[in-house]
């Protein structure tokens, strides 16, 4: 017959204070140096994408020679202001932008109308392949 030996509550050991601090203190470390990374690559990112916008006010500001030198310069000097009220003299800028607010307001109008009932079509019918098509939606609207 095997002989059997219990362990009360006195025998058992837990883990020793040292040890559990430091697996505490390496997650914590792990997420610290995972968050930075990921601040520090978001921070990266919009920096590329805020450089040809930087890079448009910039040029709005300067003279057309100063528009033609190489190597550029991204702060002007003098700054062109008188740019901006010209524009209203040479092109019809009004004019594009009462075409944009036409075109925007058709779009969103579509878009709310089509997406309506697109959105009551997943929701109350069923039919073959209907979750296919909607990972499928969902899957373009990620699209940029």
């Amino acid at each position: 017959m095997a002989q059997r030996s219990e362990i009360g509550p006195a025998q058992a050991r837990p883990l020793s204070a040292p040890w559990t601090e430091k697996i505490r203190w390496n997650r914590r470390v792990q997420r610290v140096v995972g968050q930075t990374i990921a601040h520090l690559l978001m921070i990266g990112f919009s920096l590329v994408f805020l450089i040809p916008l930087l890079w448009m006010v910039s040029t709005a500001l300067k003279t057309r020679a100063q528009t033609w030198l190489f190597p550029p310069e991204w702060i002007p000097n003098p700054v062109a202001w008188e740019n901006f009220p010209r524009v209203f003299e040479v092109v019809p800028f009004v004019n594009y932008v009462q075409n944009t607010l036409i075109i925007v307001g058709w779009n969103i109008v579509g878009a709310v109308f089509s997406t309506a009932l697109v959105a009551y079509g997943f929701a109350r019918l069923r039919f073959p392949g209907r979750d296919f098509l909607f990972i499928l939606l969902i899957a373009t609207l990620m699209i940029p």
